[in-house]
């Protein structure tokens, strides 16, 4: 048996709701989950760098990397190029889903992480 001791959810100790479907997918590792909570954590439209991610945990760039194409795959999140207006490359732009559109996300209530370091 392995109890759970909850905090009081005040506006001084904040938290995070987010679906179960995110923490019981049986296919998606411990490191993926955690990955798509932090991002869900952030306020829509959060724009962060890669290395934001890095510095909230002990991974490192190539696991933190690995969690966001494993979380591709499963289609959490989208990736496209972001071009700058003489169409030279800038970047990536992320949106991230708390439920896969494949899987009849319909709501348009996305985070988007844009990741312009560790990118080359």
């Amino acid at each position: 048996m392995m109890p759970i001791f909850r905090t009081m959810h005040d506006p001084d100790n904040p938290y995070v709701v987010i679906n179960k479907h995110v923490t019981e997918n049986p296919n998606l590792s411990g490191k993926a989950k955690w990955i798509l909570c932090y991002l869900l954590g952030k306020p829509d439209n959060w724009k962060t760098m890669m290395s934001d991610i890095i510095n909230h945990t002990t991974d490192g760039l190539e696991a933190i990397r690995s969690g966001i194409e494993e979380l591709e795959e499963a289609g959490y999140i989208e990736k496209r190029k972001v071009r700058g207006e003489d169409g030279t490359y800038e970047g990536w732009e992320y949106n991230v889903f708390e439920i896969p559109p494949t899987l009849g996300n319909t709501t348009s209530d996305n985070r988007t992480l844009v990741s312009n370091d560790y990118t080359k």
